[in-house]
């Protein structure tokens, strides 16, 4: 199940089903699949927002998403197995950054769109996005990203 975050911008869990209302289908769950419609882009880059590598991954992930939203215009879905942590974590460091919200602000966004999600009351979610988006992390996603 997916949930759509905002136009173009798809957030929700491993889908069950192929993918066909999306154009890009960004997996950031530790399990790679293929389950997307003909035609679809797929990228698999895992997220363990809990380990030290986290960084890498979560900017891989961003930039991935970025030029496939932003840049290409595509329709992109992020998801990890159960919708609710990784893919959490990726979309709002994307609305954070991209926005220029604050993380609260994007954190509620999120979960308003997603609402079997509550990684407020997840604090190692918060912990991570604040550890990790550092204003030299945001810089260097300016750089490769253009906004």
């Amino acid at each position: 199940m997916y949930y759509k975050l905002k136009s173009g911008l798809f957030v929700g869990s491993y889908p069950d089903r192929p993918v066909k209302q999306v154009d890009a289908v960004l997996n950031v769950s530790r399990t790679l699949h293929d389950l997307v419609a003909p035609g679809v882009v797929n990228y698999n880059q895992p997220v363990n927002h809990l380990e030290p590598q986290g960084e890498d991954e979560l900017f891989n992930a961003i930039v991935w998403m970025h030029h496939q939203y932003y840049a290409l215009g595509r329709r992109v879905l992020v998801h990890c197995r159960l919708g609710q942590d990784r893919s959490f974590a990726v979309v709002t460091a994307y609305l954070w950054w991209s926005t220029k919200l604050p993380l609260s602000v994007a954190i509620a966004q999120v979960e308003s769109a997603r609402p079997a999600s509550v990684p407020s009351a997840r604090p190692d979610i918060y912990t991570f996005l604040t550890n990790t988006c550092t204003p030299a992390f945001f810089d260097k996603l300016h750089h490769f990203g253009g906004r």
